[in-house]
């Protein structure tokens, strides 16, 4: 099979505050053409050309988060979605600086060096938002995944991330794709929901594309 050559990254609430999980979520994706057509399929069954966001339900979004979810369902061999879960009580800021975009950067690239293997030359993007910019988050991922990561792992030196590109979620199927699973995962947490995110996270396990075995809850080292 092809290696994973696209990667979609997205959140669900914040490092160490209101929630009680933080989570970050990764799609990583081998052929996009299937699922973007996958995503038309759903899109046109129920003539709907809105954002798909987790945190915007009505009827009519339930009704096509699910479609989407069975159409995708039939493209698992181009995808895998993998989620690193943080408690806030077990987060300490004051080792970010009590900085939570550090703590936020950190665990991205976290996921991305424990669950993502034999990546090279992925092309990575993410939600563009007004903070990407001024925390250096895409030159932080950049550094970390291309010249720590491969040293500390003993691998041969590779390019593991080609390049980060932040964009407008609202153009962009695959972040919305993200972003529906990453809060799916967050429900299955125990984040308080309505009936509506219910059934569309029990679609979404029912499917098999959120399970135990792709959310990591992380546990900070014991000293």
């Amino acid at each position: 099979m092809k290696p994973f050559r696209f990667l979609y990254q997205d959140e669900s609430g914040e490092v160490g505050k209101g929630q009680s999980y933080f989570v970050v979520g990764l799609l990583q994706v081998r052929e996009r053409e299937p699922l973007w057509a996958a995503m038309r399929r759903a899109r046109d069954r129920w003539h709907y050309a809105n954002e798909l966001h987790f945190e915007k339900f009505s009827n009519l979004r339930q009704r096509v988060y699910e479609a989407v979810l069975e159409e995708v369902g039939k493209e698992k061999r181009q995808f895998r979605f993998e989620a690193l879960a943080v408690p806030r009580t077990a987060i300490n800021l004051s080792y970010f600086g009590q900085q939570r975009h550090l703590a936020y950067n950190y665990f991205t690239k976290l996921l991305l060096e424990h669950r993502c293997k034999n990546l090279a030359d992925a092309v990575m993007f993410t939600d563009a938002k007004s903070r990407i910019k001024e925390d250096n988050f895409l030159e932080y991922l950049e550094l970390e995944m291309n010249l720590a990561v491969p040293f500390r792992q003993g691998a041969q030196p590779k390019r593991v991330i080609k390049k980060i590109e932040p964009v407008d979620s609202k153009t962009d199927d695959l972040i919305q794709l993200t972003d529906l699973l990453t809060g799916c995962v967050n429900n299955r947490l125990g984040h308080t929901a309505g009936p509506r995110k219910q059934q569309v996270r029990q679609k979404a396990e029912a499917l098999g594309l959120i399970k135990s075995g792709n959310i990591w809850v992380w546990k900070p080292r014991k000293v």
